[in-house]
Formats: structure tokens, C-alpha cells, sequence
């Protein structure tokens, strides 16, 4: 073999290897970026379900503060209709509806200590 066909063979092979490297290096930066595309739609995905939820969660909790809120309003009511109830006004008043009867004298029964059984 001369000089000239080594040279001339060993470019081509110089070129073939040279080809295949900027071949990888072309599917490596398309990969890369693929790669960072997919990764970013990833995350914005990931963004809008974490929105979503805290924000469905911010409807529940606004639902259960009105609900607690109106419970106890109506609490209160019932605490004042409770009071208004036991007053002695609306007692004795009951009691005449009733036809209920005054006592006009209590008796009380008191025991001798000696009749009242001691727990031992």
C-alpha cells in the first residue's frame, strides 16, 4: 500500500468515526431536550393539581367556617329560648295552666342517728 491510499483510508475512517460522534452528540442535545420539554410539563401538571386542590380545599374550609358560624348562632338561640323557659315567670305561669297548687307547709321527717345504717 502507498502513502496516499493509507492516508486516503485513514481519513475516510477519521470521517466515519467523526460522522458517528456528531450523530450521538445530535441524538444527545435532542435527547436533553426532550428530556427538559417532558420535565417541564411534569411540573406545570404537578402545579395545576396542587392548585386545584388547595383551592377546592379553601371552598371546603369557607363551607365548614359558615356551618360552624350558623351552629352556633343557633346555639345562642337555643340557649336564650332555655333561659326564657326556665324563668320563674314562665314557671308559674305553667303552674296556673297546669292548675297546679301552692304548698303552703312542708313537713320534714328527721331521723335519730341510730336509724340510719352505717356502710362498713
Amino acid at each position: 500500500m502507498t502513502k496516499f491510499t493509507r492516508f486516503t483510508t485513514r481519513c475516510r475512517r477519521e470521517r466515519v468515526q467523526n460522522e458517528k460522534k456528531l450523530k450521538k452528540v445530535r441524538l444527545g442535545s435532542i435527547s436533553i431536550r426532550m428530556v427538559v420539554v417532558a420535565l417541564t410539563v411534569l411540573v406545570g401538571f404537578v402545579y395545576l393539581v396542587q392548585v386545584n386542590t388547595v383551592s377546592t380545599g379553601g371552598f371546603k374550609i369557607k363551607d365548614l367556617s359558615q356551618r360552624a358560624e350558623d351552629l352556633q348562632r343557633e346555639n345562642k338561640k337555643l340557649e336564650m329560648q332555655v333561659s326564657e323557659l326556665q324563668s320563674l315567670r314562665t314557671i308559674k305561669e305553667a303552674s296556673k295552666d297546669m292548675e297546679l297548687v301552692g304548698v303552703s307547709r312542708m313537713d320534714y321527717v328527721t331521723l335519730s342517728p341510730s336509724e340510719v345504717a352505717l356502710g362498713e
